[in-house]
């Protein structure tokens, strides 16, 4: 009996001291290879532009230092540090860039690999989407922008109450802090004064400082601004129904609604170079119409509208050529103006193009009409195609056709080809440049990439 309770605890304890053996003979994080001991914070580095830099964090997860060095599949492929003697529990960051990648390669692709003591340790992707020629790509999410041809700066507003001013051929953007979100902007013509339009007010402010001068709320949801060389705002209203033109006067005290202007609702408005008239497009109402003011005294008086009613669409927008003798639309067609009335507003001619235009614009010095058309402009079902840039000659001749380049973007991991929608386009001061804004067509829970493209004139 003794015997037999003596050998039981004998046995307890051999196998107590087999598992204290094997458990101090187990695996210890000491004793991993330096390889096993290193860890990145990330497997695959995605450029979104040959001249952006990455950071690259490189951790220890043992109790003993490591002996690591990155090392590139390419000369191409730069890192700084690219290696040393990581302390136990270490971490370092190294920042990796990339150099002397031809300009034509759209795709560069290549291999950093982590080493600890000579040995492979962690493999990192690096993926890069080549800098497109002549576009600039702005890191903000845009609502509207002017162009302001006495700075040659395009005035801008972005989704975080910020007034940009964005140099289109330094590529530099200074940010205005704004007390209200921004969704409409107008300039003087002198350049010295700029209006935002908020979601029911304006401000009006001093140019380049953006000092606010002064603010006014509106008795309605605002649809369209725009300041008058008379220093007068007109706006109009975001609504369904009929409304008046609202005036203020910047410069006085001044202000409310037109009686002597009914328009419709959500009217688009242009303002004729001269300074005497404005232009107003309907947008809510088939057939579309415009309408004539006269603004000599401030307040709006309307003139009339179009003799047509349906026999030649305007499309809800206008742009006035240099002279103010012609005006064109979205659809193209091309309107006489003038101040009589038997001859004003008549239909001169149309535009060739098969496709509603996102914006026209007519040089001043240059004799010519660059004009972007899309035939997915508020379409509900787009197609895959891409805007067209034309250019035209005065007598409505086309010169050049040039379908707009897609957009190269790492999206999920992933280098895609992405169509563009184009905002507007502008001429600089000395019609040497033409510059397109755009920006990268929706995808769901991807904001889009807003860039701008520039053409030699």
């Amino acid at each position: 009996m003794n015997f037999t309770k003596c050998t039981s605890w004998t046995i307890v304890g051999c196998i107590f001291l087999c598992i204290s053996f094997l458990y101090a003979c187990g695996p210890d994080m000491d004793s991993w290879e330096g390889s096993e001991r290193l860890d990145v914070s990330h497997e695959q580095l995605l450029f979104e532009s040959l001249v952006q830099r990455k950071k690259l964090t490189i951790f220890n997860t043992s109790n003993q230092p490591v002996s690591w060095s990155l090392e590139s599949s390419s000369n191409q492929i730069i890192s700084s540090p690219f290696g040393g003697l990581l302390p136990a529990n270490g971490i370092v960051e190294a920042e990796v860039w990339l150099i002397n990648v031809p300009a034509n390669e759209q795709v560069f692709q290549g291999l950093l690999t982590l080493k600890a003591e000579d040995k492979v340790a962690r493999e990192i992707e690096i993926v890069a989407v080549a800098s497109q020629q002549k576009r600039w790509s702005l890191d903000v999410q845009i609502t509207d922008a002017v162009y302001d041809s006495h700075r040659d700066r395009i005035w801008a507003l972005s989704d975080n109450r910020q007034l940009l001013e964005i140099d289109p051929v330094g590529q530099t953007v200074r940010s205005i802090p704004l007390e209200i979100q921004g969704i409409k902007l107008s300039i003087h013509p002198s350049g010295e004064r700029l209006v935002v339009g908020h979601e029911s007010a304006f401000s009006y402010l001093e140019l380049p400082s953006g000092q606010l001068i002064r603010r006014r709320s509106f008795p309605f949801k605002l649809h369209d601004i725009a300041i008058a060389p008379n220093h007068w705002i007109y706006a109009t209203a975001s609504q369904e129904q009929h409304s008046q033109i609202y005036c203020v006067n910047a410069l006085g005290t001044e202000e409310g609604y037109s009686y002597m202007a009914p328009i419709y609702s959500n009217a688009s408005i242009s303002v004729h170079p001269s300074g005497d008239y404005l232009l107003l497009a309907s947008t809510v109402i088939s057939p579309d119409d415009v309408y004539k003011f006269s603004i000599q005294e401030g307040w709006a008086h309307l003139r009339y509208d179009s003799p047509y009613h349906g026999e030649h669409r305007f499309g809800g927008k206008t742009w006035f050529d240099p002279s103010g003798e012609r005006f064109f639309t979205r659809t193209g067609n091309v309107f006489q103006f003038t101040d009589e009335q038997i001859r004003d507003l008549r239909y001169l001619t149309k535009i060739p193009a098969p496709n509603p235009f996102v914006f026209i614009a007519h040089g001043v010095k240059t004799p010519r009409i660059y004009a972007v058309h899309d035939v997915n402009f508020e379409r509900s079902f787009p197609t895959s195609a891409q805007p067209i840039l034309s250019i035209y000659s005065s007598s409505y001749q086309i010169v050049s056709s040039t379908v707009l380049p897609k957009i190269l973007r790492v999206v999920n991991g992933q280098v895609e080809e992405l169509g563009t929608d184009i905002f507007t386009g502008f001429f600089d001061r000395e019609e040497k440049n033409f510059f397109i804004l755009e920006k990268t067509k929706e995808l769901e829970g991807v904001k889009p990439t807003w860039s701008i493209l520039t053409f030699p004139v």
